[in-house]
């Protein structure tokens, strides 16, 4: 059973992790209307991340959160190192970004660098608290330290995040994340290539009362063995797919497009309305 902590948070939510891609051209008026369609669908939860595009997501998501925060759940995390010049040396950020993926210094989940990351977060999104941070692809080592999760409870004691949680597609790692205790949300990939190990956390999940969250919907591996039913796009088939193996929880839908997140919308609800009720249903 959901708890009611989590009744803001809709069936559907939007992944940013491609919102603000070099070269990609979304610009701050493609963003408030994406956010405009959201409201109009009912759709609350909105995933980023501070390394993504090296933290511009999260600035465009505070540019266009402005006079309608109290209609999104935000959820962001913390975990790979990334360059944060400003403009004009914003060319040089992937390049940072890749120095420390080739130093093998790409990720820190060390406690100061977390409450450091959640504090510049907070920042770009022009926001006092998130509704949730999340640690970002953790290694075993992190999720277990007695340290961190010290420092995170802490830090959710100061109200800057109302729930911690970790974002992984290991299942050693989430199923040490529930069990820690102190994490509330996880979020893990949901797609053909997945079902085994997600069917076993969201069993474990459901049972600690914790909120799950499925990215990698629409799966970018090979989808060669896969068949969608007749008449369904890949899409719609996919999220069809991941709404059935999760009854519960948030589904994260990666789009910059308001036409596409409508459709993904409509499928979702029909998929969920034709398997019967779910304790964490659609905002009405």
């Amino acid at each position: 059973m959901q708890s009611n902590h989590f009744q803001k948070w809709s069936r559907l939510g939007l992944g940013t992790g491609r919102l603000a891609s070099i070269g990609r051209g979304t610009s701050s008026q493609q963003v408030h209307n994406l956010l405009s369609s959201m409201i109009d669908c009912g759709i609350t939860v909105i995933d980023t991340a501070d390394s993504y595009t090296s933290g511009s997501c999260e600035r465009m998501l505070g540019t266009a959160l402005q006079g309608r925060r109290e209609s999104f759940v935000i959820v962001t995390k913390a975990g790979y190192r990334y360059g944060d010049l400003p403009w004009p040396f914003l060319a040089l950020n992937p390049l940072i970004k890749k120095a420390h993926q080739k130093l093998s210094t790409g990720k820190c989940h060390a406690a100061d660098y977390l409450i450091h990351s959640l504090n510049r977060s907070l920042q770009r999104l022009k926001l006092d608290h998130v509704d949730a941070f999340l640690l970002h692809d953790p290694p075993l080592a992190a999720v277990e330290c007695q340290a961190v999760q010290a420092s995170l409870q802490a830090l959710q004691k100061t109200g800057k995040t109302i729930h911690l949680g970790v974002s992984s597609d290991d299942p050693q790692v989430l199923t040490a994340a529930i069990n820690a205790g102190c994490f509330s949300v996880i979020q893990t990939p949901a797609n053909p290539s997945t079902m085994n190990s997600l069917f076993l956390i969201c069993n474990l999940a459901e049972q600690n009362g914790i909120h799950l969250m499925a990215n990698h919907v629409f799966f970018s591996g090979n989808t060669s063995g896969y068949h969608p039913a007749p008449g369904e796009s890949l899409h719609e088939s996919l999220l069809k797919h991941a709404c059935r193996a999760m009854e519960q929880g948030t589904i994260l839908v990666g789009t910059r497009s308001p036409m596409h997140l409508r459709e993904c919308a409509e499928w979702a609800r029909y998929c969920d309305l034709a398997s019967g009720p779910s304790d964490v249903g659609w905002k009405s």
